[in-house]
């Protein structure tokens, strides 16, 4: 009897210790706001490797979550949660609401910061005036423009800016022969006007004005749309 009473505590015991150990989906964020430094935060981040604590926050400012709502799953690990939280800076108080986007490794959330901000290590304009001689991955905003006319000659027109403010990519769309990456880039600007896309430009951009370029669509390719696009 003795021994039931003391497997039945062990028990009990356990499921407290493992209850109290379980934390509510998309915790993480608070877990990030909560740590105190940029090195304790980068261990809550997906892949924050390139990153500077002024890309994320502003290291001034105090931060405090107050609601995370589940909006949907992306796909088995990742999911969008709204987030309200409170922003004090220079004294000021600013009511902040967005969206994050969270990931699952093993057992552990990430909150996927590169993603939620369309993030490059290298703007595009620095990219087209460096002469590439490899393939690079960009996070752009697309955008479309029908019937521009270049040179006396009428040609709908995609327009991918990294989010800098300097430095654009434009690709006249042919009547004919579109490929299929680049029509997946138009319906989702057409859709979405800067939508955002993860492309690979696999070729030198020829230069048309000082500060933007001329890419032909076989130097272009379609990766992933972000997924906070329609959100």
């Amino acid at each position: 009897m003795k021994s039931k009473i003391l497997i039945s505590i062990y028990v009990v015991s356990l499921l407290v210790i493992f209850s109290g150990c379980s934390k509510e989906p998309g915790s993480v964020i608070k877990d990030f706001y909560g740590a105190k430094t940029w090195e304790e935060k980068k261990s809550f981040i997906l892949d924050s490797d390139g990153l500077k604590a002024s890309d994320v926050y502003y290291e001034e400012a105090e931060y405090s979550v107050n609601e995370i709502l589940f909006e949907k799953k992306i796909d088995e690990n990742t999911s969008i949660y709204k987030v309200t939280k409170m922003r004090k800076l220079s004294g000021k108080e600013e009511k902040q609401v967005g969206q994050f986007l969270i990931t699952k490794v093993g057992d552990k959330e990430k909150i996927d910061i590169k993603t939620m901000f369309a993030f490059n290590k290298m703007g595009l304009l620095q990219f087209c005036q460096s002469k590439p001689s490899e393939p690079k991955e960009f996070w752009v905003e697309v955008r479309f423009e029908e019937k521009y006319d270049h040179n006396g000659v009428t040609s709908d027109l995609l327009k991918l800016y990294d989010g800098r403010g300097i430095g654009t990519i434009w690709i006249f769309i042919p009547s004919e022969g579109l490929s299929d990456d680049i029509a997946k880039l138009k319906e989702l600007a057409i859709k979405n006007n800067e939508g955002l896309a993860l492309v690979q430009i696999s070729q030198n951009p020829e230069v048309y004005f000082s500060d933007f370029y001329i890419l032909k669509q076989e130097g272009l390719k379609f990766v992933k749309l972000n997924p906070l696009n329609d959100n």
